[in-house]
């Protein structure tokens, strides 16, 4: 063999090493000149370190024991190729394991007669042979398909395969859903390796497992911060109630502070006006002189019956002195100040703009012009200037004349706001605070949509679990009207889907009846919380108001209460019920909002991508507004759900979509 030739080697050489001694003995061993050459003796020397020459009675040639070294090479890598070729084939890890587990197994046979009739069993059966070389075959595929499974699906070890067979059944079934749950399996897939084994191997429904959720989190939180361990429900709800009574009771005092301060210095106006000109320098000559003189006006305007001058007339002149000093403070609309007051560089110190993002920039000059210093405060994610269900009438420059259902619409194309003219020029701070939403729930979707999820919301005391989707309801059963009012008060946020809906004329009946219904009912259980209901256009605003109409007609009851409701206040403010759209809902908010969205196949069974004022530049900025304007409970009515909106490129029907889904 060639490892007996080879077996005086002390040091053998590699495989290179070798080839590269043949070489040089194959150019060199014949030649006297080798002698001369320092290679020959560093090979030489090499050689005789490396091989016992002394065991041979005549010492071999260098190119004999070189050749046997290199055929032992050889022999090698034709033994490790084989090794490698049984082991992919036959999956064999450890060819020594397997000899002797083959000679074991040749034992066995020699000497058990049962393992022999199997044996001859084969032999005379062909097709049971052929059996076992077929399994054989198929045990790389069944490995690999078995890893595949495991890195796709997590199976009960009880599980039979026909049982595993009926579940692949039912999965490949819903192929159709897959595309929508994409994007949850890939959130789940990158999830924390520890929650993802949570979740293969734990048949944990919703409420036990957000249950698991909070109390780990909990735990870890009393380890990091052990001294809020000493603060319970009852110390909390106490320190609460503390705070709120400070802070209510700061507010006073500060407000009866403000109002000392004011009234102080127009008291010491007036004693300075009465001073003695004897007692006074130059400018307080002058101001006497003027005070005096704006107090003589304005007290005689006073005590007239008739013929009063504009506010415009007394706030400039010497009686504007006087006013300021008993009016410091000035609530107007922009377009009021160009009206009312005069124009004065330094009328007021300061200007302070709400609702920012709904003032034209150039209503904003007038007010701007009268301060020596402006705070703007909007929201760029609501509504800017919008006159979308306004008719039009002569075309301007930036505004494009729409048609829908026949009737001329304007909008406005360039709608610039001081808000975003504000945000581009002037050092911007967020107020991040969310204080409308009792629940998270209610502003979660616009948080995570609109704001990054930078708004900080207060938790929740305890976690709302979300009612299970009901089942389409017919807007014209009681029962279903029953049904949607359990739902709502049960849960922050109800999808409640109609079944008979049908969008004609930008409008749906089916959801205006089921939404009268649906007040009639809440007003019926007298819960004592406050309605709003939007619209996702003005004409199914006026079905809305018609149903309302048309139901009190015909139940003197609810008529009562509903005109009870549209009137009503809460600690002396206006809190009554109102129908409004999308494009005048800002700035507005009530205990539950019922929101129609309107749209749903027409009569032909078609279902139009056309949605109004969402489709526009902006789209989104209006369903953030009426999705954040309940403070405990918001339905949403609708006659679609969320797959029924396929034009997801327009920014608006994509957002549409997602508060669908969400």
């Amino acid at each position: 063999s060639a490892s007996e030739t080879t077996r005086h080697w002390r040091d053998k050489l590699g495989v290179q090493d070798t080839l590269a001694a043949q070489e040089l003995v194959q150019e060199l061993g014949g030649s006297f000149m080798r002698w001369l050459q320092p290679s020959w003796w560093r090979l030489r020397g090499e050689l005789k370190r490396r091989y016992d020459f002394s065991q041979h009675a005549v010492a071999p040639g260098y190119r004999s024991i070189l050749d046997n070294l290199a055929r032992e090479h050889q022999a090698n890598a034709q033994l490790q190729a084989e090794q490698q070729r049984l082991q992919e084939r036959y999956s064999i890890q450890n060819i020594d394991a397997f000899v002797q587990g083959q000679q074991a197994l040749l034992q066995q046979l020699a000497t058990s007669p049962l393992m022999r009739q199997w044996v001859e069993r084969l032999r005379s059966d062909p097709e049971a042979l052929s059996g076992i070389a077929q399994e054989a075959s198929l045990r790389q595929p069944l490995a690999r398909l078995a890893e595949m499974v495991a890195e796709s699906f997590v199976f009960e070890p009880s599980l039979t395969l026909a049982e595993v067979a009926e579940y692949l059944r039912d999965l490949h079934e819903e192929l159709s859903e897959l595309p929508d749950t994409l994007p949850l399996l890939n959130e789940l897939h990158q999830a924390d390796p520890a929650c993802l084994r949570v979740l293969q191997t734990h048949a944990l429904a919703q409420r036990p497992l957000d249950a698991l959720i909070a109390q780990e989190n909990l735990t870890r939180f009393y380890r990091a911060n052990p001294q809020v361990a000493r603060f319970d429900g009852k110390a909390l709800s106490l320190a609460t109630h503390k705070v709120s009574q400070a802070e209510s009771s700061l507010l006073k005092h500060n407000a009866h502070v403000l109002s000392a301060t004011l009234h102080q210095r127009f008291l010491e106006h007036v004693r300075q006006s009465a001073l003695s000109v004897a007692q006074l320098d130059p400018q307080a000559k002058e101001f006497k002189k003027t005070y005096a003189k704006g107090r003589r006006e304005l007290e005689h305007e006073l005590g007239k019956t008739m013929r009063y001058r504009s506010i415009r007339e007394l706030a400039s002149g010497d009686s504007g002195r006087v006013i300021n000093d008993l009016k410091p403070v000035w609530l107007m609309s922009p377009l009021s100040v160009s009206d009312t007051l005069p124009l004065t560089p330094d009328l007021f110190d300061v200007v302070i703009f709400d609702e920012a993002s709904q003032i034209p920039s150039e209503e904003a000059v007038p007010a701007l012009s009268r301060a020596q210093q402006v705070i703007v405060v909007g929201d760029e994610m609501q509504l800017p200037p919008t006159n979308f269900f306004s008719s039009a009438g002569d075309q301007q420059d930036n505004e494009l004349i729409a048609m829908e259902d026949g009737e001329q619409i304007a909008i406005n194309l360039d709608a610039d706001s001081l808000l975003s003219q504000a945000a581009r020029n002037l050092p911007a701070t967020l107020l991040a605070w969310h204080y409308r939403s009792r629940h998270e729930a209610l502003i979660s979707f616009s948080n995570a949509a609109f704001y990054e999820g930078r708004l900080i919301t207060i938790p929740d005391r305890r976690i709302e679990h979300p009612v299970p989707v009901s089942p389409p309801l017919d807007s014209s059963e009681d029962q279903a009207v029953i049904q949607g009012a359990d739902t709502l008060l049960d849960s922050p946020i109800s999808f409640l889907k109609i079944e008979d809906g049908v969008y004609i004329s930008r409008g749906n009946v089916a959801e205006a009846r089921y939404i009268a219904s649906l007040v009639r009912e809440l007003l019926r259980r007298e819960t004592g919380l406050s309605l709003g209901i939007v619209a996702f256009s003005e004409a199914q605003q006026g079905e809305i108001e018609q149903a309302l109409e048309s139901l009190a007609a015909s139940d003197a009851d609810f008529a009562t209460r509903l005109e009870r409701e549209y009137v009503r206040e809460d600690a002396g403010q206006f809190n009554g019920l109102f129908v409004k759209n999308l494009e005048n809902v800002q700035g507005d908010e009530r205990d539950v909002i019922i929101l129609s969205i309107c749209y749903a196949p027409g009569p032909n069974g078609k279902m139009l991508m056309n949605f109004g004022p969402i489709n526009q530049r902006g789209g989104e900025k209006r369903l953030n507004v009426i999705f954040s304007r309940a403070r405990k409970r918001m339905a949403i009515i609708s006659s679609i759900e969320a797959d029924a909106i396929t034009n997801t490129h327009n920014d608006g029907a994509a957002a549409l979509r997602a508060f669908l889904q969400f």
